[in-house]
C-alpha cells in the first residue's frame, strides 16, 4: 500500500451498524494481528497504520447521510477494487459510522469510539473499591455495562468476573499513550501523549508560561539587589537619575518602578543598619580573639579624614574572616586621644572591649601615642598578656620605608629610565617608532611597558623589569633620532637597574604574602623577615660599590624597627606544624651567632606564659572571674585573704604549669609537618585535638594579621584616597556605602567567576596585547567627573 493511500473506511452498505457492533468486528479482527488481546484504540491503532486503504478526503463537516452515502458511491468501484495488502482471508471489514457516533471535539477532530447519544447512562450500584475506578465511569450502552475512561473517553469492557486488571493497564499505561483520532481530511492521527492529569506537554507549557506570566513581581527584591549593584561597584547613587539606565531597567521588566535618589540612599541606610546588627551578633557568639588593624583615607576632593576599622577573626568553621566595622569621619586635628576616642568608641559599638587580641597600625608617632592612650582604657585583664604585644606595627609599612631608602642611592638611574618610557610612550607616532625598533631588532611580540608611580615603589620595580629587555631599542632609537636631545641610560646604568630589580624581588614577594587576607599570614611573617635580614647582610658585602651603599641604607632601617617588631610573630611561626621551634632556633643563631639561646629561650617563655593564661582564662569562665595581667605572679592572687588561700592557689598553680609543659613539650617533640605549599594551617589546627590550649591559642594568634592594607594599597607609601563621587557625599552615606561594600563582598566571593566580578567603575582593566603607554595608577587617585554625585 502506497504512502499516500491512507487509512479507509468504507461505508458502501445499505444497513445502518452501531458503534459497538463496529468496535466488536475490529477487536475480532485485531485478536487475528496478535495473539494478546489489544485495548481497542491500539488494535485500531494498527490496523489503520499498517493495513488499510485511505480514502479520499472527506467533505467539510458537517455532512448528512444522504450526503456522505452520495460522496462514497461515487468511489465506490475503485474502493472495491483495491486490495487488502495484510488480510487475504478475512476480506476487510466494511465500516459505517453513523454521524450520531462521530463527536466532533475542541479541535476539530471527530472521535470514534465514544457513546451514543441519548443512549448511555452511568450505572449507580455499589461502591466500587479498585482503584482503576478513579480514571473509569462505568456506563451502560445499548443494554451492555462498560468502562468509560474519563480521559481518552474509550469504552472497555467490563465483566466482574474478570476483575479490572485491563483497566489499571490502560489507565496506567496505554492511555497516556496514543490515542486514535479521525481528523477531518479522513487521515487517521494519532493523539499527542497526555501526562497524568490529562494535560498535553503543549498545554502544561502554556499553563507555566500563565503561571510565570501570574507570578507577583517583588519590588523589594529587586531593591535589594539594586542596592547590592551599587555598593559593589562604586556606581553613583545618581545612577537611577540616568535615562539609560532607566531604559535599559524597563527593558528588563517593565513592573519595577524607579526610585529616587534619596530613596535609593534611605534603602542603603536601612540595609547597613540591618547587616551591622548581624556582624553585631557575629562578633559576639565568636568564641576567639578579635585582632583590630586600621587604615586612614582621605578624601579626594575635600580636605576630609576617614579612619577605616577592620577586624579579622577565625569563625567557628575555622575560616578567616575580615568585616569592616566602621568606616567613620576623624575630625582635624588628628591627634592621638581623638583616633584614641574614635576607635575606642567602635569597640564599644561591637562590646569587643574586652576580646581584642592585638591592634595592627602604620608605623608613625602619633600612633605610638594613640596606643598608649588606647592601653590606658581598655582593662589590661582581659589582653594577651597584660597588654605586652597588643602594638603591633604594619610589615608592609615597614619594608615600603626600608625600599624606599635604598632607592634613594640609584635614583639618577631610575630616573633616565622613567624619562625613556615617558618619552616614547607619549605619543601614537612614538610608539609606532617603538614598535619599528622592536621589528628591526628581531623583538616579534613585545611586552608592555611600565611607566611607574613615586608614591608605589612596586610600580617602580615593574617599570626597570619591564624596561630591561627595550635597552638595545632604546639605543637604536637614539640612533636613528640623533638630534634628539633624551640622554638613554647608560650600560652602567642598566647593570644598575637589573640589580637593582634582583634585589627587590625579595621585597616584592614578601610584600604580597603579607598583605594577604584570604590565609593567615602571622605565621609566615618571621621567617620571611628573617631571609630580609640575612640577605641585607650579604648584600652589604658586594663587589658593586652602589649595592653596598644601597643594602647600608637600607640595614639601617631594618635595625632601626627590628626590636619593634612583636615578639608574638615569633610564637606565631612556633604554631605552624611545619616550623615549630626548628624555624626560631635556625635562623637566630644565623642573625645573633653566640646570642641565639636567649632570644630563643624569650620566644619559648613567651610561648609558656600564653598556654598558662589561656588555662586559667578558661577556668576563670567557668567560675566568671577573669584573669590577671601579670602572667609571671599570677599564681599569688591579690584578693587571697589567708596564708591557707594562697597557699592552695599556688599549688593549683604550680600543677597547671606542669600540665602546661607536658602539653607545649608533646607538641614540639613530634616531627615537624614536611613542607607542602598546599598545606592549610588552619584545617590541621581545627583536626587537632591532642592539644587543646594550643588549639584555642593558634585560632587568636593566626587571625593577626602582619598588615594593615590589602594587597592593592601595600606597595604604597601614599595614602588611601575616596573616590571623588563618593567624598562629596555625607560622612554617614560614606561609612554605609563602603562597610556594605566589604560585607557584601565577603559573603559572596566564594561564588565569584572572574578576577573582576567584584570591580569598581574607576578601575580600568584594558589588556593590550601591543606595547601602550601603561602607566600604573593608584585607582584611588583617578577622578573622573562622569561619576559625580
Amino acid at each position: 500500500m502506497s504512502e499516500n493511500e491512507g487509512t479507509q473506511i468504507s461505508t458502501n452498505t445499505n444497513k445502518m451498524i452501531s458503534v459497538e457492533e463496529a468496535l466488536d468486528i475490529v477487536l475480532n479482527v485485531a485478536q487475528r494481528l496478535s495473539p494478546v488481546t489489544l485495548p481497542i484504540h491500539e488494535a485500531l491503532g494498527n490496523i489503520f497504520a499498517e493495513d488499510v486503504t485511505a480514502p479520499d478526503p472527506l467533505p467539510p463537516y458537517p455532512l448528512s447521510i444522504k450526503e456522505m452515502d452520495g460522496e462514497q458511491s461515487n468511489n465506490n468501484a475503485n474502493a472495491t477494487n483495491k486490495s487488502h495488502a495484510a488480510f487475504s482471508s478475512p476480506p476487510p471489514v466494511p465500516l459505517l459510522c453513523g454521524v450520531d457516533d462521530l463527536e466532533r471535539d475542541s479541535e476539530g477532530f471527530i472521535e470514534l469510539g465514544v457513546k451514543e447519544k441519548n443512549q448511555s447512562s452511568k450505572v449507580t450500584s455499589k461502591k466500587l473499591t479498585s482503584e482503576a475506578w478513579k480514571s473509569f465511569d462505568k456506563v451502560v450502552v445499548k443494554g451492555v455495562t462498560r468502562a468509560k475512561c474519563k480521559y481518552c473517553t474509550s469504552l472497555l469492557s467490563y465483566n466482574c468476573a474478570n476483575g479490572t486488571s485491563h483497566l489499571l493497564k490502560h489507565s496506567k499505561k496505554t492511555c497516556p499513550g496514543k490515542h486514535l483520532r479521525i481528523g477531518v481530511s479522513g487521515q487517521t492521527q494519532l493523539k499527542v501523549k497526555t501526562e497524568a492529569d490529562g494535560s498535553t506537554p503543549l498545554e502544561l507549557k502554556e499553563k507555566g508560561k500563565k503561571k510565570e506570566k501570574e507570578k507577583e513581581f517583588d519590588q523589594d527584591f529587586s531593591m535589594r539587589e539594586l542596592v547590592g549593584m551599587v555598593v559593589i561597584h562604586e556606581y553613583p547613587l545618581s545612577i537611577v537619575d540616568h535615562i539609560g539606565f532607566k531604559r535599559f531597567v524597563r527593558s528588563l521588566n517593565t513592573s519595577f518602578k524607579m526610585i529616587s535618589r534619596n530613596t535609593l540612599k534611605s534603602y542603603i541606610l536601612k540595609k547597613y543598619n540591618e547587616d551591622k546588627c548581624s556582624l553585631k551578633a557575629l562578633l559576639e557568639h565568636n568564641e576567639g580573639r578579635i585582632a583590630i588593624t586600621t587604615d586612614m583615607w582621605t578624601a579626594s576632593n575635600k580636605n576630609r579624614g576617614y579612619m577605616a576599622v577592620t577586624s579579622h577573626f577565625i569563625d567557628q568553621q575555622w575560616i578567616l574572616r575580615n568585616r569592616t566595622l566602621r568606616f567613620c569621619f576623624v575630625p582635624y586635628p588628628h591627634t592621638k586621644g581623638v583616633i584614641a576616642k574614635i576607635l575606642m568608641d567602635c569597640l564599644s559599638q561591637y562590646s569587643l572591649e574586652n576580646k581584642i587580641s592585638s591592634v595592627v597600625v602604620d608605623n608613625c608617632t602619633t600612633n605610638d601615642a594613640m596606643m598608649n592612650v588606647l592601653l590606658e582604657k581598655l582593662e589590661s585583664r582581659y589582653l594577651m598578656l597584660g597588654g605586652e604585644f597588643l602594638h603591633m606595627r604594619c610589615s608592609a609599612h615597614i619594608l615600603n620605608l626600608i625600599v624606599k631608602d635604598g632607592l634613594e642611592v640609584i635614583d639618577p638611574a631610575i630616573e633616565k629610565v622613567r624619562d625613556c618610557i615617558l618619552f616614547w610612550m607619549s605619543t601614537p607616532k612614538r610608539v609606532e617608532n617603538f614598535k619599528e625598533a622592536c621589528q628591526l631588532l628581531n623583538i616579534s611580540k613585545p611586552k608592555r611597558v611600565v611607566l611607574d608611580v613615586k608614591t608605589r615603589w612596586n610600580s617602580t620595580y615593574l617599570m626597570l623589569n619591564t624596561a630591561l629587555p627595550f635597552q638595545d631599542v632604546f639605543a637604536k632609537l637614539k640612533c636613528m633620532n640623533k638630534k634628539l636631545k633624551l640622554v638613554i641610560p647608560s650600560e652602567n646604568d642598566w647593570m644598575m637597574a637589573k640589580l637593582v630589580c634582583e634585589k627587590l624581588e625579595i621585597f616584592y614577594k614578601a610584600t604580597r604574602v603579607f598583605s594577604g587576607r584570604n590565609y593567615p599570614t602571622s605565621n609566615l611573617f618571621f621567617r620571611k623577615v628573617c631571609e630580609i635580614r640575612l640577605a641585607l647582610r650579604r648584600w652589604v658585602e658586594s663587589d658593586v660599590e652602589t649595592i653596598r651603599m644601597m643594602a647600608k641604607n637600607m640595614i639601617d632601617k631594618f635595625d632601626k624597627y627590628w626590636h619593634n617588631i612583636n615578639e608574638m610573630l615569633a610564637v606565631a611561626s612556633i604554631l605552624d606544624p611545619r616550623n615549630k621551634m626548628d624555624c626560631v632556633e635556625y635562623y637566630f643563631k644565623r642573625l645573633y651567632k653566640d646570642d641565639a639561646d636567649n632570644e630563643v629561650a624569650k620566644v619559648r617563655e613567651n610561648l609558656d606564659k600564653l598556654v598558662v593564661e589561656y588555662q586559667m582564662r578558661s577556668e576563670g569562665n567557668k567560675s566568671q572571674e577573669p584573669f590577671s595581667r601579670n602572667v609571671g605572679n599570677r599564681g599569688i592572687s591579690e584578693s587571697c585573704d589567708n596564708d591557707e588561700d594562697e597557699y592552695a592557689q599556688a599549688k593549683r598553680t604550680k600543677k597547671r604549669k606542669t600540665n602546661v609543659r607536658g602539653e607545649v613539650e608533646h607538641y614540639l617533640e613530634d616531627d615537624p609537618i614536611p613542607e607542602n605549599d598546599d598545606f592549610d594551617v588552619l584545617n590541621w589546627w581545627k583536626r587537632d585535638q591532642m592539644y587543646p590550649t594550643l588549639q584555642r591559642i593558634a585560632k587568636d594568634i593566626l587571625a593577626i594579621p602582619v598588615s594593615s592594607v590589602a594587597s592593592e594599597s601595600a606597595f604604597s607609601m601614599g595614602g588611601r584616597v575616596i573616590s571623588s563621587h563618593r567624598s562629596r557625599l555625607h560622612s554617614k552615606t560614606v561609612e554605609a556605602l563602603m562597610c556594605l561594600q566589604n560585607w557584601t563582598i565577603e559573603d559572596i566571593k566564594g561564588t565569584l567567576e572572574g578576577k573582576h566580578a567584584c570591580s569598581t567603575v574607576t578601575e580600568d582593566f584594558e589588556e593590550e596585547e601591543e606595547v601602550v603607554d601603561c602607566i600604573d595608577m593608584d585607582v584611588d587617585d583617578v577622578e573622573t567627573s562622569d561619576f559625580e554625585d
